[in-house]
């Protein structure tokens, strides 16, 4: 039956992708027999929001529809809407453009709901909230529009631009945290500046997309098309898994070997091993994460790997260096690094989260290109000194000595105010220690 529905939606042209499901086939369904200046409510997997396979879905969306709501549920007791879901699911609204309209500058209002409302009158408390009062936009210097449910505070509402929503590549971000000045944090860093709660000015920062940089890995699946896993020293070594009772620092070793597949594997082709071995690196980038549990988004080694888990970075031939390599390890785990990344996420079920390889690569991190040999010899000093130093898992971030003194390292190489304020934020986010707030 699969088979069958991707056979029928490539057929029909549908901007539909049958392998997340029917949730995307019924959308593309939906839309012939929604009027102009119509709405289309929808109760989906918030992967919809950020998730590559969701991609024909929030084509579709764009180009008939304007988006008015984007509501997910920030609730560590509760990720998703349905009953019968266990996964974190968003509740979008949608409104049919007549002809000729366009979205403009309209308001997309992202709703992140602190608490799942239990009754109907809560539910239409939380509306009527919405319908009378106006969200701060993600660009104004503060604020957000806070829901309460009688004297218990349920939420917050936060505006952005339906013309800038659609210019992203997801939707993710004015729902990516439960916490609005952690949104506007992560809005401001993806134009390259630096925002704290209470100042009024940012600093501007070099970034850059991953990839201008390097090329991510292969994927654990042509891994295994490849090579099969031993423990008998092979010229392929691999980083494998990630054993977050034992992966503790920056600096990592080798813990497998991978030995070349002489043939395919039963229903799958051969992997070729002069295809693959070229994309191992040292700086491995995590593919997957569970953040309450876990404590590092990136590790480097000593010699080129490849990994089931991770994502190897196989830098061009001008940052082949050990200091960019240093520095961008320790950007990656520093507070804004994490920031940057979890505004990135494919969320499954509140802190297990992926990050796929075209999201990766657009991502914005620290531009080690535009470093000067001053600041380079500073973070890469500070990688040094904290390479073989326990961290935390993320929830403890707040109290982690070594993370702070990877904070204050590149505030003071990088000339950025002191980033404890963020770093204790993001210790406290549903997402990351899966507490309510």
């Amino acid at each position: 039956m699969q088979k069958r529905l991707k056979k029928l939606v490539g057929k029909k042209n549908v901007l539909a992708n049958a392998t997340v499901g029917l949730g995307s086939v019924f959308v593309a369904a939906a839309d012939p027999y929604i009027k102009r200046d119509g709405r289309i409510a929808l109760v989906l997997p918030k992967a919809l929001l950020s998730g590559v396979a969701w991609g024909e879905t929030r084509e579709l969306i764009n180009s008939k529809y304007r988006l008015e709501y984007i509501i997910v549920s920030q609730d560590a007791e509760r990720w998703n809407f349905s009953d019968s879901a266990d996964i974190s699911e968003a509740m979008l609204i949608a409104k049919k453009l007549k002809p000729g309209e366009s979205v403009k500058d309209t308001p997309v209002i992202g709703v992140n709901l602190w608490r799942i409302p239990k009754t109907s009158f809560e539910s239409l408390a939380i509306a009527q909230t919405l319908n009378t009062e106006t969200a701060p936009a993600v660009s104004s210097a503060q604020g957000s529009l806070e829901i309460f449910v009688g004297q218990q505070k349920v939420g917050e509402a936060i505006s952005m631009p339906a013309n800038e929503l659609q210019a992203l590549s997801a939707w993710l971000l004015p729902c990516s945290f439960a916490q609005a000045d952690l949104i506007r944090a992560a809005y401001h860093l993806a134009e390259n500046r630096v925002w704290l709660p209470g100042q009024q000015e940012t600093k501007n920062i070099a970034l850059c997309a991953l990839g201008e940089l390097g090329t991510l890995g292969p994927d654990r699946r042509d891994i295994h098309d490849g090579f099969k896993i031993t423990d008998t020293q092979t010229p392929y070594p691999a980083f494998w898994g990630h054993d977050s009772k034992a992966m503790l620092t920056l600096a990592q070793k080798p813990n497998m070997y991978l030995s070349p597949l002489a043939k395919a594997k039963a229903g799958r082709n051969l992997r070729k091993v002069e295809a693959l071995w070229p994309k191992a690196g040292r700086v491995m980038i995590g593919e997957r994460l569970r953040l309450n549990t876990q404590r590092l988004i990136a590790v480097r080694l000593a010699k080129n790997v490849l990994s089931n888990v991770w994502w190897p970075v196989a830098f061009n031939k001008g940052i082949k260096n050990d200091k960019m390599e240093k520095s961008l390890v320790l950007w990656l785990n520093s507070t804004l690094g994490l920031l940057n990344q979890l505004a990135s996420r494919e969320e499954t079920e509140g802190a297990w989260v992926d990050f796929k390889k075209p999201v990766l690569t657009r991502m914005p991190v620290l531009d080690v290109r535009t470093l000067t040999t001053k600041q380079l010899d500073a973070l890469a000093d500070a990688y040094d000194e904290y390479a073989h130093q326990e961290l935390q898992p993320f929830p403890h971030m707040a109290t982690d000595p070594v993370r702070a003194a990877m904070d204050k390292s590149i505030a003071r190489a990088l000339k950025l105010p002191d980033l404890s304020p963020l770093r204790e934020m993001l210790a406290r986010e549903p997402v990351v220690c899966m507490k309510r707030l």
